[in-house]
């Protein structure tokens, strides 16, 4: 991977689409909160690294630190969003996927072009195999 330039876009408070966002706790004692089709790179025993969005995320998964070492997830749940917060959407200036990989909170997540293309494709998948190596 490579540095690329990133813009940073603070969006107005409440801004976030969705009512609901899943808090992950990991072994480590870290906290990462992110909407449902916020897309996360994890590893999964017999389908090795994928990227999926949140909401399938499961707790045999392994979510990948920025030193490639595998996170276990301690406890996952649903909760109201508070408005109240800020939102912060990263927008990495790269036509590479893999160059669209950031790091929130210690844990390897992509910036938010992952999840307009979602949306933009109602047959885009929720789940995809990376080549991570």
């Amino acid at each position: 991977m490579t540095a690329s330039s990133i813009t940073l876009k603070q969006s107005a408070p409440g801004w976030a689409y969705a009512e609901e966002v899943i808090e992950f706790q990991l072994e480590t004692g870290t906290t990462l909160s992110v909407t449902k089709d916020h897309w996360i790179l994890v590893w999964r025993q017999y389908s090795g690294y994928i990227m999926t969005v949140a909401k399938n995320v499961k707790m045999s998964d392994q979510f990948i630190d920025k030193n490639r070492s595998p996170l276990k997830i301690k406890s996952m749940e649903v909760k109201k969003y508070d408005t109240s917060k800020k939102v912060y959407n990263l927008m990495v200036k790269s036509l590479t996927p893999m160059n669209r990989l950031i790091i929130a909170n210690g844990v390897i997540i992509v910036d938010m072009s992952w999840e307009m293309l979602a949306r933009l494709n109602f047959e885009y998948p929720s789940e995809l195999p990376i080549d991570f190596s």
